[in-house]
Parts: structure tokens; sequence; C-alpha cells
């Protein structure tokens, strides 16, 4: 079974359900926001189940039960191949059966902030100004320090938003 919550994606979702037409899918809405998972992937909910227009989040959700984890992957790369991102997506988890709706979206939206912060810092890495680097100490060795930083695993986000902020003040000061 898969849920979809389709946000402000009218042609995420129209995607999402041409690609997934022989699977399971139950709509929700911004009035199940407050049901855990669990309840809404029971096979015996008496919760109705239609598409509906979506307020509350902007970007589309899509929940892959264990049975249907497979099909993400297939699923993110028919999106790219239509030239689009992928959308906000969560495979079934004993942790995450627990969780409402509405914590469980807030908590993926964090976390696709989060990366995208992140990605800033490997965009800077990826397009370092060599001359800059030969000639500016302190430059250099912002790009070491990120260098560094982007090696663990797990990067605190106050940390990251730091960085940026460095990153950002640098590019001005090049520019000035």
């Amino acid at each position: 079974m898969i849920l979809l919550y389709g946000g402000n994606k009218g042609t995420y979702v129209a995607i999402a359900k041409q690609f997934l037409k022989d699977r399971t899918i139950r709509h929700v809405n911004d009035s199940m926001l407050n049901y855990t998972i669990g309840q809404l992937i029971d096979p015996n909910s008496d919760l109705e189940f239609f598409a509906s227009p979506t307020q509350m989040y902007d970007e589309m959700f899509i929940y892959f039960t264990e049975d249907e984890r497979e099909q993400i992957i297939p699923l993110f790369h028919h999106f790219e191949q239509q030239g689009l991102a992928h959308p906000v997506a969560a495979i079934e988890t004993p942790n995450n059966l627990k969780m409402t709706l509405k914590e469980e979206l807030e908590d993926l939206l964090a976390e696709e902030q989060y990366f995208k912060k992140r990605n800033r810092l490997v965009e800077f890495l990826e397009n370092v100004n060599s001359k800059r680097l030969e000639q500016d100490g302190q430059y250099r060795e912002f790009v070491m320090l990120v260098f560094s930083l982007l090696q663990q695993e797990q990067l605190p986000e106050k940390v990251v938003d730091e960085m940026i902020q460095i990153m950002d003040d640098l590019n001005s000061n090049e520019q000035a």
C-alpha cells in the first residue's frame, strides 16, 4: 500500500499515480494529519481516503509500506526522466508507524532542508576558485575546513548554518 499526500504538486501527483497505477494508493489529506501512519495503512481502517486539495504542506509526500518498498527507486528514476526532482518519501519503519502523518512530514521536510543546506557546501567545494585558493589564505583555510567537515557522516545543522554564513561572507568580500 502507498500513501499519497498531494501538497500543491499536481504534476507530481499525476506522474506518481500513472507510474503506480497497478498499486493500492490511499490519498491522505490535511484532515488526516493527526492520525498515525499505522492507522492510515491499517487494511481494516474505516477512514475515507480520497484525493482532495491539501494546504498545510506544499510538498508532495509518498509513503511506501514494507511490501511496496521496491517501488521507490524506480519511481525516483521516473521523476528524474521527467526532469523533476523526486518527491519527499518514506518507507515503513517500526518508528514511523507510531508517528502522526504531521510528525512524519515535518521530520522529513526538516531532513530535506538540512540536506539542501549541506549540498550548498558541497557545491562550494565543486566550484572552488583556484586563483583565489592560491592567493587568499583565509579562503584556502575555509576550503580545507569545509572539506574536512563534509567527511563527517553526521554534521550538526548549526555547524552547517555557520559554514554557510562564513561562505556567504567570503563570497561577498570577494565581490567587494
